[in-house]
């Protein structure tokens, strides 16, 4: 309340969210007016030594980045998510980079968590494969854990577990390395006069040992994954999900549904491990049964529910690489259950999710902004 910035872009971001969630028009003028103010207040605190490395500062950009995937403003031409993450990243590794963020006061803890998850899911929206800032030591275990579990515990901020963040940080750098070797390859085919595509490709070596033992650790990940972080423990309320009818949810089952959100995540994170690492093919199956795997837990997951709204990345995931009309039904159905939401990424990742389908081509081949978490 004490930031300008920040209050303007909680109105803007309340006014637009509610027009979408009644299917009413959204107030552009007003919305566009908070978000001028907001613009101008971050642009000054990023010129200003003082304000630059604050947390209000810090707030607003990742406010602002989040804005613009669940509601791109038609006014801000050439302003993305990605603008407003960088700027972010800026301000973080100003104040120490991810390992102090991690360990400061738990108002910074949240906001890098909240860096981190935009961060991550963001590299995997990209042609490019940007690499994340948040790995590595950061996403071990808290030092304040006693008893060995809060690695395994599904957090209820991401819908996963710690313990999977790093290794879903860890595909995508495997990801990157699998891309250039490919490139590598196809250039060496073309040197000797052969014509050859990315798909004769086949890890080996580092890069295919390494994402084996990835597997193993998601596998290891998933199967001991338990249904409940540290800040439910704290606040059982947390786990009274609520669905739109005020209807509230019992803790057993909410503690399922938290599993499912997991199981979809890891699965998915095997499917780019799959598709992406070791190059095999849509029909594979491994890919397809992974696919199934996701649709399984999606049916321990109600449709309207909270945690379904967080599920983007493991339904955008199954939905390109599902073959089958039956599959590709039901995640189209569910998508377009969760856009009733009003959250826009979705409505943008189910049109891409339809391209992919009606093209032959890969996602990261058409891709364009589009933010799949």
């Amino acid at each position: 309340m004490k930031s300008d910035g920040l209050l303007n872009l909680l109105l803007a971001y309340s006014a637009s969210h509610q027009a979408r969630q009644n299917k009413q028009p959204e107030p552009t003028e007003l919305v566009s007016g908070f978000l001028d103010r907001a613009y101008r207040h971050l642009h000054q605190s990023l010129n200003d030594e003082n304000e630059q490395k604050s947390i209000a500062t810090l707030a607003t950009a990742l406010t602002l980045c989040s804005y613009e995937i669940i509601s791109p403003n038609p006014f801000a031409d050439g302003v993305t998510w990605q603008i407003h993450l960088n700027a972010a990243r800026r301000i973080i590794l100003a104040r120490g980079g991810a390992q102090e963020m991690h360990s400061r006061d738990p108002i910074s803890f949240f906001l890098s968590r909240w860096f981190a998850y935009l961060d991550v899911l963001g590299s995997f929206s990209s042609k490019n494969n940007e690499k994340p800032l948040f790995t590595g030591k950061y996403w071990t275990v808290d030092e304040e854990d006693t008893d060995g579990m809060a690695d395994f515990s599904v957090d209820c901020f991401f819908g996963f577990t710690n313990r999977f963040i790093g290794l879903l940080t860890r595909i995508g750098e495997l990801a990157r390395q699998s891309d250039d070797e490919r490139r590598h390859f196809i250039e060496r085919a073309q040197e000797m006069g052969y014509t050859a595509d990315g798909s004769l490709w086949v890890p080996e070596g580092q890069v295919y040992n390494d994402g084996l033992r990835v597997r193993e650790q998601l596998e290891e990940s998933r199967r001991h994954a338990i249904g409940s972080c540290k800040h439910s423990r704290q606040n059982p309320t947390l786990l009274e999900v609520e669905a739109f009818d005020d209807r509230r949810i019992p803790e057993d089952y909410a503690r399922k549904e938290m599993l499912a959100s997991n199981d979809a995540f890891h699965w998915a994170a095997q499917i780019h491990l799959f598709r992406r690492v070791f190059n095999y093919k849509i029909e594979h199956q491994c890919v397809q049964d992974a696919v199934q795997k996701i649709i399984e837990a999606m049916h321990d997951i109600p449709e309207q529910s909270n945690i379904e709204n967080s599920l983007l990345f493991p339904f955008f995931t199954a939905g390109c690489e599902s073959i089958s009309k039956e599959d590709r039904s039901y995640i189209l159905h569910r998508l377009l259950e969760i856009e009733k939401s009003g959250l826009t990424q979705v409505h943008r990742a189910r049109v891409l999710m339809q391209r992919v389908w009606n093209t032959g081509s890969s996602w990261e081949t058409l891709i364009n902004g589009e933010f799949i978490g």
